[in-house]
């Protein structure tokens, strides 16, 4: 039994008169010998079976789908009716999904990276004023800047790199960020541990979690550890089952001081972060003991994933 559409197709091409009550070489010579072994197994089994072909008729393929079904008498099969769907259309379509999909990843993994490019043209202009400029205050409020660009050019290289382009994996991208920070402060004699489950984020999640542990790593990398001194700094990300994540970061350097306030504009650090928990619908606890903590409390929609996605090539 062959669909309407496919017995026009086959009619037209003088490939067949009627597809009922004949023979199936003589007249449907593009019947492959698989197929007939195929018909041959619905016969042994009595299974229903389907499968799909290619059919190239004077230049022309069709999509066809080939279904078996054996009709039985007396608990044997005494005949199996062959249907044949033309689903070339169906297959166009399908392609053309495919094609615009990839057409748009490629678009927005060149906007990430272009992103990305324009971040670090930023930074080299800010380089430029700072070998132009005598003012240490000023210096260190640009050197203060970068590092924020670069936080986020990070997110951007980490996303145009990722499998998909709607999630980067969490923990990769802070290793990659600490590692950034530490560079930066390479001279100091401080040991930076990080303990990071795997989960994924979207941008507008990582966004401020790279700003606010480049605010707080930046803060206990300059003042913590006063005069060389040698300390610990430690990151941890951890992710519960009810999709709620702690991040702390925690030194055991002298200590935040107490006039230090995340409600205050003057602590600009501090209220940096307490606005950007803020933005993820957190809550920060600050600790001072031995050092200082801040453990942030933050629900990560779509970290319930089986498998860390993956980063092409290196960071």
């Amino acid at each position: 039994m062959v669909n309407a559409a496919l017995k026009e197709e086959l009619i037209h091409h003088g490939l067949a008169h009627d597809c009922i009550g004949v023979e199936l070489m003589p007249d449907f010579p593009f019947i492959s010998t698989t197929t007939l072994e195929e018909i041959k197994d619905v016969f042994n089994t009595g299974i229903v079976s389907v499968s799909e072909q290619k059919i190239d008729l004077k230049g022309k393929t069709l999509h066809a789908e080939i279904t078996r079904v054996p009709i039985l008498k007396d608990g044997k099969v005494v005949k199996v009716i062959l249907m044949i769907r033309d689903r070339s259309k169906e297959k166009e379509i399908e392609e053309l999904k495919r094609r615009n999909t990839e057409q748009k990843e490629v678009l927005l993994r060149e906007i990430h990276h272009r992103v990305k490019n324009n971040l670090a043209i930023v930074i080299s202009l800010l380089n430029f004023q700072l070998r132009n400029n005598p003012n240490e205050e000023l210096t260190l409020m640009i050197i203060d800047i970068q590092m924020r660009i670069r936080s986020m050019a990070l997110i951007h290289e980490h996303l145009y790199k990722s499998e998909n382009l709607d999630r980067i994996p969490l923990a990769t991208y802070i290793e990659s960020l600490a590692y950034m920070i530490m560079t930066a402060f390479s001279g100091h004699r401080i040991n930076l541990e990080k303990h990071l489950d795997p989960m994924d984020a979207n941008i507008e999640m990582a966004l401020p979690i790279g700003l606010i542990i480049n605010e707080l790593l930046t803060n206990a990398f300059k003042y913590a550890f006063p005069d060389g001194t040698p300390g610990n700094i430690q990151i941890r990300l951890e992710k519960d089952d009810d999709q709620m994540c702690t991040l702390v970061v925690e030194d055991d350097g002298i200590g935040l001081p107490e006039s230090s306030s995340m409600d205050s504009e003057k602590s600009i650090g501090l209220y940096i972060v307490r606005l950007l928990v803020e933005q993820l619908e957190g809550t920060v606890r600050i600790v001072r003991n031995n050092g200082t903590s801040f453990q942030i409390r933050f629900r990560n929609l779509i970290m319930n994933k089986e498998e860390p996605l993956q980063v092409k090539g290196g960071v």
